[in-house]
Formats: C-alpha cells, structure tokens, sequence
C-alpha cells in the first residue's frame, strides 16, 4: 500500500484529500497522518461538558399523566491540527457549543391494569472523532446534529401482579458518523415486546423479541457509503483479489450493515433469599450482513449464559457460565452507526467461547 501510485501522491502533498500525508512526529518511518480528516481523529483535542437536568411528572387526573424532561448539555471545546502539521494546514478551534434535549411524555390509563403512552424526544447531539474528541475543521453543523424519537406502547398489569405485558413501537432519526467523511441521516424504525410471568415471589420468566430497520440516507449527497474492503477476506483469497480497496458506494438508501434485524432473549431466575438460586438465559440474533454489496452474512446466533449461587443473610457465592454450549459465534468489527462498521468486511471478531467465573460477596 505504501509503495502504490495513488500513496505517494499524497505524501507531503497539502492539496491532496484531508490535507494529505505527513511524517508522524517521533513515530518511526512510513507512519503519516492527514491533518484534515476531519471525524477520522487526527486530533489534539480536549474538551468538558456540563449537563443539567430536570425532570418532571404532572398528574392531570387519576387516568392522565404527563412527564417532561429537560436537558441542556454545554460543550467546552478546544481542538488544533496535531504536531507535525504544516503551517498552511494548520486548524484551530475554541468554541462552546450548547445541546438540548427536551422529552415529552403523555400517557392514558384507562383501567388499572392498563397504561397506554406516547414518546417525544428532541435531542441535538455533537459528531466526533473515531476517539471521541472534535476535529478543528468542524463548523456550527457538527455540533447541533438534530436526532429526534417518536415511541408508543402499552403497558398491562394482570393476574394479580403476577404477568406482565408490554409492547411499542417507534421511530428514531440519528446522524451516523462516517470516517472521513460529512454525517449522514439514519432512520430507525422498529417494534418490541416483553413478556414476564412470576408465579411467586422469588420465580420469574421474562421474554423479549424487537425488531429492528435501520437505513442510511445517502440521497442527498453526491456519494454513498464508504468501505475499506467491498468483498470479503475469504473472497478476496478464493479470486487473489486486493485487500483494502477503500470504495465509495454510489447515492441512495442502504440498510444498516453489522446490524442482526431481529433480537430474542429470555430469562429464567429463582432467586431466594436464603438458599440456592440460578439464572439460566439465552439471546439469539438474526443474521447480520457486513458490506454494502449485502453478498456475505454472518449467520444468525445464539448465545446460553447461566448463574448459580447461594445465598446467606450478609454472604452470596456464585458461579457464572457464559457461552455454556461452546458456541462459535462472530460480532461484526462495527455494529449499525458505528464509524467502524466501514471495516466489517476486513475485520470480524470471534465472539468469547465458554468460560467460568466464581465471584464471593458479603453484603452490610
């Protein structure tokens, strides 16, 4: 990579893409940064923040109530291209940038096992470096990133407390961070349900199951999504296919990639006071695909995790399994709106396989 063509040109070179490329300070020969890159962080940054919060119940009637939220979350930023940078690339930025988000939340109760409710959030939120810091080439946009929620559900009560029902659906726009390049728009659109069941009292079985559509919006600019390898590792080695072809996909909309649609999990746990107690649950996932061709899956999962202990009035000894069946299962490199989701077809990350851990606890 270092030795092509397309390297070389941006070598010590300010006109080319991010500012081009520069000598890392100290770091041994061969190593550049681009002073420029904006969300990809090379960066030397330091900021604080501030978040104050209220919040607030109104009960209209005995069937009507309304919560409100409040939050307001200043930044204090300062950011400047890091050492080594040219002086006719050099950035700096001080800025305080200011946040809000407000929550509104009507809800009905029209019996007293039934509680049915609406969602508003209004949240501005800050795009940042893969590291988590801000880029002296961010302007005002960077810091005022509209993400908005609409959710409703209901919520049941039955069988004497003893089963619990709940189920909502929504729909949540969200900036997606992308290496290198502007933030682009999502929207996720999902529903879920839960159901929980306690015979008596130290005795619960709960199960969960979402659904979850998220897509990217790339129709309003001049390119679609970046990816560091458009094929798969094994593709690649099967055709002697070059590794990290860094592509830009064309315009339009693309389901999120490292991104399992579906979700199940469900628990069962027996908790005494005294005695002995378990904890037996199982997550599964649907497939997953990894690039923006949606060629190659990782397949859909399952995960088996225990705990047993015992219990004493002031001490608990336990024992957690996680993975009980060995399987093999694979996490992608990035999940959904992660910035690192662009490497999912060079990188996969084998999930942990079984394992045990004791823990001891005294309680006062």
């Amino acid at each position: 990579m270092n030795n092509s063509t397309f390297f070389r040109q941006n070598i010590k070179n300010p006109h080319a893409k991010f500012g081009g490329l520069w000598p890392i300070p100290g770091a041994p020969q061969g190593y550049f940064f681009n002073p420029l890159n904006g969300s990809a962080g090379s960066t030397d940054s330091f900021f604080y923040s501030i978040a104050p919060f209220i919040q607030q119940l109104i009960s209209l009637n005995p069937h009507f109530d309304l919560s409100l939220s409040l939050r307001d979350t200043t930044y204090f930023v300062q950011a400047t291209t890091p050492p080594g940078t040219p002086f006719i690339l050099f950035k700096e930025l001080s800025t305080t940038q200011s946040d809000p988000l407000i929550t509104v939340g009507p809800s009905f109760k029209p019996l007293k096992w039934l509680n049915i409710y609406f969602s508003y959030t209004l949240e501005y939120t800050t795009d940042a470096a893969v590291l988590g810091g801000y880029s002296p080439v961010f302007d005002s946009q960077s810091f005022h990133q509209q993400d908005v929620l609409y959710e409703a559900g209901i919520k049941c009560n039955l069988i004497k407390n003893k089963l619990f029902v709940s189920g909502d659906i929504f729909s949540q726009g969200l900036w997606l961070d992308n290496i290198g390049l502007n933030p682009t728009k999502t929207t996720v659109n999902g529903i879920e349900f839960n159901v929980s069941y306690s015979p008596f009292q130290y005795l619960l079985f709960r199960i969960g199951f979402a659904y979850q559509y998220g897509s990217e919006n790339w129709t309003d600019v001049s390119h679609g999504p970046l990816e560091t390898q458009t094929y798969s590792t094994d593709y690649a080695q099967l055709f002697s296919l070059a590794l990290d072809n860094n592509s830009v996909f064309p315009p339009g909309l693309y389901p999120f990639i490292g991104w399992p649609k579906e979700l199940v999990d469900g628990v069962i746990n027996y908790s005494p006071t005294t005695g002995l107690g378990f904890t037996l649950g199982v997550s599964w996932f649907s497939s997953q695909f990894l690039g923006y061709n949606y060629s190659t899956t990782i397949p859909a999962e399952f995960i088996i995790r225990s705990r047993i202990y015992y219990n004493l009035p002031h001490w608990q000894f336990a024992l957690y399994f996680y993975n009980v069946t060995d399987e093999k299962y694979w996490l992608p490199f990035g999940v959904g709106i992660q910035s690192a989701r662009i490497f999912d077809y060079a990188n996969i990350v084998p999930g942990m396989p079984f394992w045990i851990q004791g823990s001891l606890s005294y309680f006062f």
